[in-house]
C-alpha cells in the first residue's frame, strides 16, 4: 500500500489538477460570458442600425414622393394656367368678333332701313302722283 507521503502527494496533485481545471473552467465561463455580452451588444447594434436605415429609407421615400407630387402639381398648375390663358384669349377673340358682327349688323340694318325708307317714300310719291293725275 501506499504510504502516507505518497498518498498526500497524490492527493495534493489531484487537488492541484482540480484547481487548475477549475481555473480553466472559470476562464472559459468568463470567455463565454464575454462572448454572450458581445453577441448581445452586436444584436443591439444591429437592431439600431436596421432601425436607423429603415428611418432613413422612409424619409427618402417620403421626400421623393413629395417631390414627385410637387412636380406633378406644378405641371398640372402650369397646364391649367395655359388652358385658362387660351380660354381667356378665345373669349376675348369671340367678344371682339361679336362686337364686329353687332357693328356690321347695326350698319346693315341702318342701310336696310334707309333703303326701305327710300322705297317707301318712292311708293308714297308714286301714289301721290297717281292720285294727283286722277284728280
Amino acid at each position: 500500500l501506499m504510504d502516507r507521503k505518497q498518498l498526500e502527494r497524490a492527493l495534493t496533485a489531484t487537488i492541484e489538477a482540480t484547481r487548475a481545471e477549475n481555473m480553466a473552467l472559470r476562464v472559459e465561463i468568463e470567455r463565454v460570458k464575454a462572448s454572450a455580452e458581445l453577441a448581445k451588444t452586436n444584436e443591439k447594434e444591429r437592431i439600431e442600425m436596421y432601425t436607423t436605415v429603415e428611418r432613413e429609407i422612409e424619409k427618402r421615400v417620403r421626400r421623393a414622393v413629395e417631390e414627385e407630387l410637387h412636380a406633378k402639381f406644378a405641371k398640372f398648375k402650369s397646364r391649367a394656367e395655359a388652358a385658362q390663358g387660351k380660354a381667356t384669349e378665345r373669349a376675348t377673340k369671340a367678344d371682339d368678333l361679336m362686337k364686329k358682327l353687332e357693328s356690321k349688323y347695326d350698319a346693315d340694318m341702318a342701310e336696310n332701313l334707309k333703303i326701305l325708307k327710300w322705297s317707301y317714300e318712292e311708293d308714297v310719291d308714286s301714289e301721290r302722283a297717281k292720285v294727283a293725275e286722277m284728280e
